[in-house]
Parts: structure tokens; sequence; C-alpha cells
């Protein structure tokens, strides 16, 4: 028993670590390598540190020394499983080149800068991958040793993360000027290869004052958006009450179309699952339909900022040129290419939907949906999980259909809790099969 709790101890120390740190993208360790963020950094050493433990004599011939065998099988499982299908697409390229059949790369906003002549193993599909396989490691990593001492941790990096966009929101109303004095990422983008700052400063005029969009250290409001909407909703069905407040208060001072619509689909889904014996709900209603006769003319005016008016934005109108364009690109190519897609990484539009169908085609699309699918429908439905479920169907449908990051680490950060609890679910379920076959036998 010292055993396991030394080993497990050396997993909390870790990953208390990595969890204040995942969350942040704007911060990089190397300026100009935008991989170099410290929770990316901290993906790759964990396989070390793993390793590592896996061989001290301490823990040699133990227990956990097996447990911690199946985070190699199942990143080396995973990874086949993605080569597989890296391969599949390489393929059904090389095919489509060789029968002359054209893809019409200029049309599509590609990732890398090669020529569109190069169409097989294009640099971005090695960059792309190892966003992924780095992102999957978090999530192998949390299935496998996830402590519900973690949660504690998980919430202060949020909560860190929204206290540092608040001071940034705070600092622009006093000052008038950017606060932000810790993100140093830096892209190269563009046909003349330029420097852009990896964390975009935008502004709004609402009720005829210039507001900052809240955007933290991931980048850009919809970017924050995407990762809060799922450690907000973590913070409610936790009862985390001043720390969930906090977090929804920098989600709505994003002033992005992502958080609203991630909010609103979480209230619905709490409908689906709790109907009218939902306290938190009602409150909610109430407070709303209280305040709204006082604040009619300023929700309105939020309401057509922020979605009214987003389709005639150059925002809004470029997100959906993007995702068309893309979806005519996929559905005028070959067979064998709508199943495997041109190639991992090699295309990027406005949204997930139509990234991952040029991508990784039907087949890794399907592939995907399922990894969210499964813990949504075999999961029990206790408080803590139901929070669980809707937070993966949050994470799924705005990244879908406004958000093309597929290696955020939250997201993947809490696919692993999910897996996490569904193991520990199904070890339950064993132990209390083999209780009432012992019992049945005496």
């Amino acid at each position: 028993m010292k055993r396991v709790n030394a080993m497990q101890s050396a997993l909390n120390r870790y990953f208390s670590l990595w969890a204040l740190l995942l969350p942040i993208t704007s911060v990089v360790i190397i300026p100009s390598i935008p991989g170099t963020t410290p929770g990316l950094l901290m993906g790759i050493a964990s396989v070390g540190y793993l390793f590592l433990l896996f061989l001290l004599p301490k823990y040699r011939f133990t227990y956990e020394r097996i447990e911690s065998g199946d985070f190699f099988r199942d990143l080396l499982r995973f990874t086949l499983l993605f080569l597989t299908l890296v391969l599949a697409a390489q393929l059904s390229l090389s095919l489509t080149s060789d029968n002359g059949i054209p893809l019409h790369f200029d049309k599509i906003n590609l990732v890398s800068s090669e020529g569109l002549n190069s169409i097989l193993f294009r640099s971005s599909l090695i960059t792309q991958s190892f966003y992924l396989l780095v992102a999957v490691t978090l999530a192998v990593f949390v299935k496998n040793f996830y402590s519900a001492s973690w949660n504690r941790i998980i919430l202060y990096g949020a909560t860190l993360l929204a206290l540092y966009g608040l001071y940034e929101f705070i600092y622009f109303l006093v000052f008038h000027s950017n606060g932000d004095f810790l993100s140093n990422r830096i892209f190269i983008s563009g046909e003349d290869q330029a420097l852009h700052s990896g964390s975009l400063f935008q502004t709004m005029n609402l009720f005829g004052t210039q507001f900052m969009r809240l955007k933290s250290l991931t980048g850009e409001p919809s970017m924050f958006s995407f990762t809060m909407l799922p450690l907000w909703i973590f913070a409610i069905h936790l009862r985390r009450t001043k720390t969930q407040l906090v977090l929804l208060l920098s989600l709505i001072l994003t002033f992005s179309t992502t958080a609203f619509i991630g909010i609103s689909l979480y209230f619905c889904l709490r409908i689906l699952f709790f109907r009218l014996r939902d306290r938190y709900l009602l409150v909610t209603v109430t407070i709303f339909l209280v305040a709204a006769p006082f604040l009619s003319t300023y929700i309105q005016a939020l309401f057509n900022t922020i979605i009214g008016n987003k389709t005639q934005t150059y925002s809004g109108m470029e997100r959906q040129s993007l995702m068309d364009t893309h979806l005519a690109f996929f559905n005028e190519l070959p067979f064998l290419n709508k199943l495997f897609g041109v190639g991992f990484g090699y295309v990027r539009s406005a949204d997930l939907w139509s990234t991952f169908l040029c991508n990784i085609g039907i087949v890794g699309t399907a592939l995907f949906t399922l990894l969210f699918l499964v813990p949504v429908l075999k999961l029990k439905n206790d408080y803590e999980t139901i929070g669980i479920k809707c937070l993966l169907i949050v994470i799924y449908f705005t990244a879908m259909i406004s958000v093309s990051e597929f290696a955020y680490l939250t997201i993947w950060l809490f696919v692993g809790i999910a897996y996490a609890k569904l193991k520990e679910q199904r070890q339950l379920l064993s132990l209390r099969r083999q209780y009432y076959k012992s019992y049945n036998r005496s």
C-alpha cells in the first residue's frame, strides 16, 4: 500500500503543475516555436517521466508497475490506429494523383506553405500530428491515473486563467491599452511569411463604451470560450459555486458567439437531463426574469452585437464562406479521399466539421465522434457524470460549428476524465459480479 501511495503521489505532483499550465496557449518557452507551450512540453515530458517511474526499482514487479503499463499500451494502440488512417489517406492521395484526377488545393486554406503540387506527406502532417499525439498523451495519462483530488487543481488552473483575463479587461477600462505582459507566442503566416502575434487584442463598442474582449492567455476570445466552457460546466457539477461564477463572468466578457452558443447548449442539456426538477436552472431563470424588464435595452443590444448581426459581420461571413468552400471541396473528392481525407493536418477551415471531413474523411470524423459518444451513452447518470456528459457534448458541438482546433489540451483532459470514470464504473461492476458469484456459491 505504501508503494501504491508513493506512485500516486509522484503522479499527483506532476499533474498538479501540468493542470495549472495546460489551458495556456499564448505563452511559449521559445517564442518563435509555437509548439513550446508549457502544457505541450509537459505532455512530451510525461512519457519520459512515466517511463522513469516504470523502471525504478522502487516500483518494479508491483501493482502500480502493471497499472502504468496500461498507459504505454493505450498510447501505442492510438498511435497504430492513427498511423493506419494517415497511411490510408496518403495511399488514396497517391492513387488519385496516379489516375490524373485533379485536387483543387488552390481553392482551400492549406496549413503549410509548400507549393500546390506538393501532395504527399506535406510538412503540416508532421507538425499537426505532433500536436495531436501530445494532446492524446494527456488523455491517456488522465484515463489511467486520474484521482478525484485532481479536480481542485484543475479548477485552480481555470480560475487563474479567468482572473488574468479579468485583470486584462479591467486594465483596458482604466488605461485604454493592452495589459497582457505574458503572451509571447509568434506565428509565421501569409504569402509574405510575416510574423504575427499569437495573442489577438480585440475590442468592441457596446452601450457607447469601448470594451476589450476577454481572451486571457489563450490567444483570442473564441479560443478562451472554447477552453473555459468545459471548465465552467465542470465547476458547476462539482458544486463549486464561487468558482463557476468567476468562470461564467469571464465567459460573458469574451462577447464571443462561441461562449453564448456553449452556455445556451448547456442549459438545454440541463433541461433534457433534469427537466423541471433542476433547482440550478430554476434559480437562473428566475434571476433572468426578474432582471430582464430592467435590463431589456442592454440585453437586446448585447444580443444584436454578439449573435443577432453575426452573419452580417466580416468575421461571420468569412467563417460561413470558409465552411462552404471546404465542404464543396470535400464533395468533389474521389470516393477513397472522401473516406480517408486528403491528409491529416493539411487543411484548416473555420470549423472542425469541414476541417475534419477534408483532412481525415468520413472514417476519421466518425471515429472522433465515437470517442465522445461512447462515454455520453455509457456513463451512469449521477450529478457529476452528467456534467462530464454535458461538457463533452458542448466541446463537440462548439468545435464542429465554430472552432477548428482539435489539439487544445482541455478537450483531451475531459476525454481522459470521461474514460477514467468509465474505467472505474466497469471495475465496480466487475467487483459486484464477483461478489454476487461468491455469495451465491456460499
